[in-house]
């Protein structure tokens, strides 16, 4: 297991990489739990590949997950 707090984690570097973000609020085939919302609704922007990469999860889910 590697934590967050790992050198390793930390010298990955960040950056823009051009991508849009996504307010997840707006795709229908997920559900967004608010209750820790920040008023700028940076909670639920998600980068358009990450968006995609979760709704492949999602469709790996049995039918009566409840999701």
């Amino acid at each position: 297991m590697i934590l967050l707090s790992d050198r390793r984690i930390s010298a990955i570097p960040l950056g823009d990489n051009g991508e849009a973000l996504v307010d997840v609020r707006q795709v229908a085939e997920l559900r967004v739990d608010d209750r820790l919302a920040d008023e700028a609704g940076a909670y639920a922007h998600l980068r358009e590949a990450t968006v995609q990469r979760l709704l492949a999860a999602q469709r790996t889910l049995p039918e009566d997950c409840g999701c």
